[in-house]
Parts: C-alpha cells; structure tokens; sequence
C-alpha cells in the first residue's frame, strides 16, 4: 500500500479576500485526493479573524515575528512530507517579506515555493530577499517563460531548479458569454481583459501606456478591466 502524501501550504487562504487565497484554495483542492493529504498555515493582516476551514491547521500574524518561529516549531514536528509555499512578498512581514525566511531557515522540510511576484531590476532589498527564496526552495514553481528568462539571467537560477505550471483556472462548466457581451456592450475580438482584485501595482498603467501602438494595429480593439478594488486597499486607503 502506498504511504500517503502530506502537503502543507503556506499562503493566504480563503475566506480572506485576496487572489493568492483563491489560489492556494484551489490548488489545494485540486492536488487532494486519497493519496495527497493537504494543510495549511494561513497568513493574517493585523486584527484580521477568519472562521477558516478545517484545513487551515496553523495562522501567523504577518507582522509578528514570533508566529514564524512557531510556524517552524510546528511544521517540524508535524508529518508533513512537503511545504508547498507560495510567495508574494506583501504576504509577509518585514523588510521586503524578509519575515518568512525565520519560518525557512528553521525547518527541516523540502520547500517547493511558487513565485507570484518576480522582478527584473529589483531594489537592493528585494534582490537579496529574492536569492534567499531561491536558495531556500528545492524548485521554483512560475506561471510563465518569462519568468524563467529572469530567473535565469538576473538571478543565476539553473533550469533544472525551475518548472512552469500555468496559471490556470477551476474547470468551470461552459456557459454562452453572450448575455455578458451584451450587458458591457462588447462586440467581439479583438478583446484585452484585466480582471480580479484591483490595486496600483496591477499593471494597469502600463498597459493605458501601450494600448496606443496597438490600436494603431488592431483599430477595434477593447481593453476591459473587470474587478472590484482589493479589501486592503479599500481598507486602508478607500477607493482611491
């Protein structure tokens, strides 16, 4: 009989509203099964309470440094074969998230760390927080080649550390999108779409920036930002 997986994540988890929640959420029910057991150690903005599910087996206060020590402590006395991490570095606590490598410096588990956020030109703090993830993970999981570009080039990473497992998407029953077209008065293709929780660092603006050199291509263009504005955000800073 073979020994039964045991997968513990490390990330935002539902019901927070956030889209590295949603993710784990659904990777996580994606990955169980009889053979995979999944857990999770939730991540909490300050005074933030959730009535989480039975899954989440631990939570850490993202800025109290204290939790990620505990974190340790109990990951390392758990029987958890893997940490699949999932790494953002507003998720965690001090400079740059730098509060998360107390939590890896002290466990004696291998760590597979999916990358949400990779910079090409980083700041002096987010270079050195970046290259210690690196060296603390066993393979790096991204959603994109590019992404493996600069893993190569700007930090050194060798092929082998890396695999790309696109992003993805629940499989959703099929239905007619037409209603929808109609309601946002939509036509047909060409057709760019941002959507989900939105937030400054998007892409957003970036995106306005280039749309001219395209729609001098493709003149029906139409580039549609659907979501609502990030809890966060909203929270700290309104509908700004």
């Amino acid at each position: 009989m073979n020994k039964q997986l045991k997968v513990l994540f490390i990330g935002t988890y539902v019901p927070k509203e956030c889209g590295i929640a949603t993710f784990t959420h659904d990777l996580l029910n994606f990955v169980r099964n009889d053979n995979v057991k999944c857990e999770v150690i939730a991540l909490n903005d300050p005074d933030e309470t959730y009535n989480y599910p039975e899954e989440v087996v631990f939570q850490i206060d993202r800025d109290r440094l204290r939790d990620y020590y505990l974190a340790a402590d109990y990951i390392n006395q758990s029987d958890a074969d893997i940490v699949c991490l999932q790494h953002e570095f507003g998720l965690f606590g001090g400079s740059a998230g730098d509060y998360i490598f107390t939590l890896l410096s002290g466990i004696n588990k291998p760590v597979i760390t999916t990358m949400h956020t990779l910079i090409r030109e980083p700041e002096k703090a987010y270079r050195i927080a970046t290259e210690k993830l690196i060296d603390h993970s066993e393979k790096l999981i991204v959603m994109s080649q590019t992404a493996v570009d600069i893993l190569k080039s700007v930090y050194d990473v060798p092929e082998d550390k890396i695999k790309i497992i696109f992003h993805g998407m629940p499989d959703y029953p099929f239905n007619s999108s037409s209603k929808y077209r109609k309601k946002m008065n939509l036509k047909g293709s060409p057709l760019i779409l941002t959507f989900g929780l939105l937030s400054q660092n998007k892409g957003i603006e970036s995106m306005l920036k280039a749309l001219p050199d395209v729609v001098n291509h493709h003149p029906n263009l139409v580039y549609l930002v659907l979501g609502t504005t990030h809890p966060m955000v909203k929270k700290t800073q309104g509908e700004v």
